[in-house]
């Protein structure tokens, strides 16, 4: 008995030890931790993985509310894999730790973080490491006019980028600018670069529009973009660089990234700026006596004759009915300036989370000009929202919408301008009418067409602060641009990528204007054709665009090669109508519509329609950054040309030898951080301005003998062709002291 109880007591003993032994085991076995990100904290639903060697996934479990897991390892030779969309996935060994504290990146910030270790320069579809770029290019951040009142891009550009000439239609408000990238590249056509949004071609509709004529709000298209919105500008200079914008890019490609949402708490940001302006100042003007008696003198002169000098206008003889209009000292250049004042408010929210991330901003800009009778007012807003709908996939919407409402003085032409006008107009002459006291009336003097010969040229002018207060010219415009992308890896892109991007744009581009000019501001009679004269024009226009393209990156094992393939195809149509109607003798000055009773002096109307399609291929190459090659080529086709000529084919070759990468450079460490030579060529090509010109078309001629007829309007041009340009570029990149100083130089 004695012995079975001790056999009894050593079994105990064994299970218990064992039982010891194996909860040992299972508690070595046992790992926990918590994951957590530096914006969010805790992360729920993180997924744990335990792998081995071949990426087999052994066990697994989740994170809960608070970020935290707890999990049983087979193996503590194996490793842990921690993945959570829209973080970068992390792969740790496991080894002997027992408790984890793991932070997950966003997938946004570590690429945030390659670009700071290797800066990467937008050219508007592809983004190159800084010191691969092998073409003529500049960027602009938008720091670099941050806190500036400017009202569009153009105002933003300027003086900043060489190479590109900047010109303002006029002074007047909203007026535009004309544009040149190294100088004119067309003997017909259009020399305006192209505008590049967002990868998306921002243009106005070149039907029925003609370069040569074209008013200033035709140019200021660039007023719907808002520079608070924008993040960056990349202007691409030479042909290797907009060659991948075929046949549109030929004049040059001013790029513009705008500003997308960033992961984390709701930002709110609100802007104002206030800002002042005047007109500079300008020449010094004559009084009323001293231009009397210089103009006496200069018709007495030419024959010594009292006779030659005797005009009424300049005698002061009291018994001239229009003595007292003739007897002031007018500063008309000081009446019609004035201080113009600028107030700029922008507001915008942005923000995300794990897979979401969105921006939306409005403004309103406003300015008055330096010159009476202008005001610009501009509402924008504008939304972006990036999903990821799993690691691979990602859903972009755009929509932006600008309306502008632009009161400008009638008379805008740089010779009969309201400023213009002010230094040109007699110093004697009054602004209002006086009565027999010298009194101002409250009604502007107009130069009655009794006036003396000489001074005919003056009674062409309308008063100059007249009409700044009864003629109209208004303009206004609406835009809208919506836009869907979708992108998709189909690799891992820590292996090699192979990314397809796509988009849908549609421009909605609606626009009008109207003039009118009062009886009040003429002594003609009611049958000219300046009397109560209207004016209105309406346009139409909607453009649609897609665009699909594969870009692959492979990794290869020797890290001193680089590639990148990139294919796209594209496709738009566009379709636009306008009308616009003039006429005279509106039977009020209430009344400034020309379809209200006038007589109808003019009335046009027409369509536009178009269509284009292109391919393009696109290879970049780089050895260690130090030996560069691209080579581009892109077939585009257009119906502005006939059956047989709508497709050219643009190519393009660049490349770059970064010298200081090279060993006999060793003396230059220090003081020289950056010396490139940059060798480029490449062909454009510039389409026609009109559709239809391989038609013969006809117009309407008046009458022949007592029959309406009508007359050819051109020659059939059944072999037009694309305009092709070829250009060359040498360049050479200089950066000193890590590149604080830079310098670059072009010859082409």
């Amino acid at each position: 008995m004695k012995q079975f109880i001790n056999k009894i007591l050593i079994l105990f003993v064994v299970i218990s030890f064992a039982q010891k032994s194996f909860a040992q085991a299972d508690a070595d076995n046992m790992i926990r931790g918590k994951v957590y990100s530096e914006i969010d904290g805790p992360i729920l639903g993180a997924s744990i993985y335990e792998i081995d060697n071949t990426n087999r996934i052994l066990s697994s479990v989740a994170t809960d509310f608070n970020g935290n897991f707890s999990l049983k390892v087979k193996n503590r030779s194996n490793k842990l894999k921690i993945s959570y969309i829209g973080m970068k996935t992390k792969i740790i060994p496991i080894g002997g730790q027992r408790v984890f504290d793991i932070e997950l990146l966003d997938a946004t910030q570590f690429q945030e973080v390659v670009v700071k270790a290797k800066k990467v320069v937008s050219t508007g579809n592809l983004d190159i490491p800084e010191r691969e770029i092998s073409t003529a290019l500049q960027t602009i951040s938008a720091k670099e006019f941050e806190g500036l009142s400017v009202s569009s891009v153009d105002d933003a550009l300027q003086g900043q980028v060489a190479g590109l000439d900047i010109v303002a239609n006029s002074g007047d408000l909203g007026s535009g600018t004309s544009m040149r990238i190294r100088g004119i590249t067309s003997i017909t056509g259009s020399s305006e670069p192209l505008i590049v949004l967002n990868g998306i071609i921002f243009e106005t509709p070149t039907s029925n529009f003609d370069f040569a004529t074209a008013n200033q709000e035709q140019f200021a298209d660039l007023l719907s973009v808002n520079v608070d919105d924008i993040e960056s500008i990349t202007v691409l200079k030479d042909a290797a660089s907009t060659a991948v914008w075929g046949s549109r890019g030929a004049n040059g490609v001013i790029s513009i990234n705008m500003k997308k949402g960033l992961r984390g708490k709701t930002r709110v940001q609100y802007t104002y700026r206030f800002t002042g302006a005047t007109q500079p100042k300008g020449m010094n003007m004559l009084t009323g006596d001293d231009y009397t008696m210089l103009m006496k003198e200069a018709y007495f002169n030419p024959r010594q004759s009292d006779a030659t000098s005797n005009i009424r206008e300049f005698n002061y003889d009291k018994s001239f009915s229009e003595y007292e209009q003739y007897n002031n000292n007018t500063d008309w250049v000081k009446a019609v300036t004035q201080y113009g004042l600028t107030s700029d408010h922008y507001l915008q929210l942005s923000g995300g989370g794990e897979r979401a991330r969105f921006l939306v901003s409005g403004g309103y800009y406003n300015q008055t000009g330096t010159v009476i009778g202008q005001n610009l007012d501009r509402y924008s807003t504008r939304m972006n929202l990036d999903y990821n709908v799993s690691d691979r996939i990602r859903f972009t919407s755009e929509f932006s919408f600008t309306y502008t409402d632009n009161d400008q003085n009638y008379q805008q032409d740089p010779y009969t301008g309201l400023l213009a006008i002010a230094y040109r107009r007699m110093p004697n002459l009054s602004i209002y009418e006086q009565d027999a006291a010298g009194n101002d009336t409250e009604r502007y003097y107009k130069i009655l067409p009794t006036v003396s010969g000489q001074l005919y040229d003056q009674y062409y002018w309308f008063n100059p602060v007249a009409s700044a207060h009864l003629a109209k010219r208004n303009s206004k415009s609406l835009r809208i641009l919506p836009t869907f992308r979708l992108q998709y890896d189909f690799l891992d892109p820590e292996m090699s990528m192979l990314r397809y991007k796509g988009y849908v744009s549609f421009d909605v581009n609606n626009g009008s204007s109207s003039t009118f000019v009062p009886k009040e501001l003429t002594t003609s009679n009611w049958q000219s054709s300046n009397v109560n004269s209207a004016y209105t024009s309406d346009s139409r226009s909607l453009s649609v665009s897609t665009d699909h393209n594969l870009t692959f990156i492979p990794k290869f094992g020797n890290v001193d090669h680089s590639l990148l393939l990139y294919s796209s195809f594209q496709m738009g149509n566009s379709s636009s109508r306008y009308q616009e109607m003039s006429s005279y003798g509106n039977p009020s000055e209430s009344i400034t519509n020309p379809t209200a009773g006038g007589y109808i002096s003019s009335y046009k109307t027409g369509p536009g329609l178009g269509r284009w399609m292109a391919y393009m291929f696109m290879a970049h190459y780089a050895y260690k950054s130090k030996y560069i090659a691209d080579i581009t080529l892109r077939r585009d086709g257009s119906t502005k040309f006939g059956d047989d000529r709508k497709w050219g084919t643009f190519p393009g070759i660049s490349l770059a030898w970064n010298i200081m990468d090279e060993g006999f450079m060793d003396w230059s460490d220090g003081w020289l951080s950056t010396l490139k030579f940059r060798p480029s060529w490449g062909l454009t090509g510039n389409q026609p301005k009109y559709e239809n010109l391989f038609y013969s078309l006809y117009t309407e001629n008046g009458r022949y003998v007592d029959m309406p007829a009508i007359r050819p309007n051109n020659i059939q041009l059944t072999d037009l062709r694309w305009e092709k340009v070829t250009s060359f570029n040498y360049g050479i990149d200089f950066g000193f002291l890590e590149d604080k100083f830079a310098a670059d130089f072009n010859y082409y």
